[in-house]
């Protein structure tokens, strides 16, 4: 049995006729007249770069930046990682366990409510 792809399920089904490609058919390659190969017509033209987004003195500034921030991070200096961003690190830190705590809380509570339920 041949298979053929149904565009709308997405999946291969079986198919009941005979050709294997179907509906495509097979042409035969004539040996002396090569098939054509179009390497430039109107249509095709040459690329250029008009942005100056990517350009060189850009990429250096950027890469100095990245330099930069991995000299800071790969520091040993003994503060942790989550730390080395400065104050904005610390006040993020800060919120992070501050929301874990009410959710550990909140979590233990809502326990204890269903362990021990009010008697009508």
């Amino acid at each position: 049995m041949y298979y053929r792809f149904n565009s709308f399920t997405g999946r291969l089904i079986g198919s009941a006729h005979i050709q294997p490609y179907f509906p495509i058919s097979v042409k035969l390659l004539n040996k002396n007249d090569p098939p054509k190969i179009v390497f430039q017509d109107a249509s095709v033209k040459p690329v250029t770069q008009t942005s100056t987004r990517y350009s060189s003195t850009n990429k250096s500034d950027l890469y100095a930046a990245l330099k930069k921030k991995q000299a800071l991070f790969q520091k040993n200096d003994g503060v942790p990682i989550h730390l080395k961003g400065g104050p904005v690190d610390k006040v993020l830190y800060g919120i992070t366990l501050a929301l874990c705590a009410v959710g550990t809380v909140l979590s233990l509570q809502t326990l204890f409510v269903m362990a021990y339920p009010k008697k009508a």
